[in-house]
């Protein structure tokens, strides 16, 4: 299972659906995808409806862009 937003609700916001759409891409059993307005729901939906696979270089560039947001300050449970 993965949380995909937990990123961006510490790093200020961001693209949803490209997080959502990355984590959808991987091999995954389940994904938690938090909401709290009714629109998050629906946008959710919506985006699971449309889902196509990421390609491997969106996949990269994504990865990338978020590569320093994985630390042991945001990940609190890495912390040794």
């Amino acid at each position: 299972g993965m949380k995909s937003l937990k990123g961006l609700e510490i790093h200020g916001g961001g693209d949803v659906e490209a997080f959502v759409r990355y984590a959808l891409s991987l091999p995954i059993s389940v994904l938690t995808i938090g909401f709290r307005r009714i629109e998050d729901v629906e946008q959710d939906l919506d985006i699971a409806v449309r889902f196509r696979p990421r390609g491997e270089a969106e996949m990269a560039a994504l990865a990338e862009t978020t590569r320093g947001w994985a630390d042991a300050d945001v990940l609190w449970w890495k912390r040794r």
